[in-house]
């Protein structure tokens, strides 16, 4: 048995976000777990208008990241996000050029939009995708949402573990509660 799951891009939105804060929905290739994401503009928007199959005039990062290792005979074979520790997700990129392998550590957000410019498979940690939504439950409407109950957005969130921070961001966005879900956000960045 792998430790590890193939992961799609199902979307990019700032609908009820803060203010330069993206939501990107991941989900395993069966859509029957979905992860969101918290990212920046710059990385929502490159992986936006990839999504939307929108080419820019002049390439962005990502797209030169793609060029220089396509032009140096390597090319991207696959991301791998494998750790998530106090809100923060750890990947990399692996690289082939030839008979070498080389690993590169990035942030998920460039692994995500470098990994489909390439074409490459991205992976999730099982221990990561698992801890996802159930699909089945956010395919309703909002109305009939089973995390809004856990929402609470006068939490004592600096007496709470991690693990239930990141159960109640998760709740949150699901519940569409983005404001919240960034203040929880914050409270685990700031444990850092």
């Amino acid at each position: 048995m792998t430790d590890r799951t193939e992961i799609t891009v199902l979307g990019v939105t700032n609908r009820n976000m803060p203010n330069g804060v993206y939501m990107l929905l991941l989900a395993d290739v069966n859509d029957t777990r979905r992860l969101p994401i918290l990212v920046g503009t710059s990385d929502a928007l490159s992986i936006a208008l990839y999504l939307e199959n929108n080419t820019r005039p002049r390439p962005m990062t990502h797209d030169l990241v793609i060029d220089i290792v396509n032009n140096t005979g390597a090319r991207l074979t696959e991301g791998y996000i494998y750790r998530l520790e106090n809100g923060v997700y750890y990947s990399n990129i692996t690289l082939l050029n030839g008979d070498r392998t080389i690993s590169i550590e990035t942030r998920i957000a460039d692994a995500i939009a470098t990994c489909l410019r390439a074409g490459a498979p991205i992976y999730m940690a099982n221990s990561i995708i698992e801890s996802g939504i159930d699909a089945s439950l956010i395919k309703g409407t909002q109305d009939d949402n089973p995390y809004i109950e856990s929402i609470e957005d006068d939490a004592d969130y600096e007496s709470m573990s991690e693990k239930e921070l990141e159960t109640r961001k998760r709740h949150a966005i699901a519940a569409e509660a983005y404001e919240v879900a960034a203040m929880i956000q914050k409270v685990l960045k700031d444990r850092k």
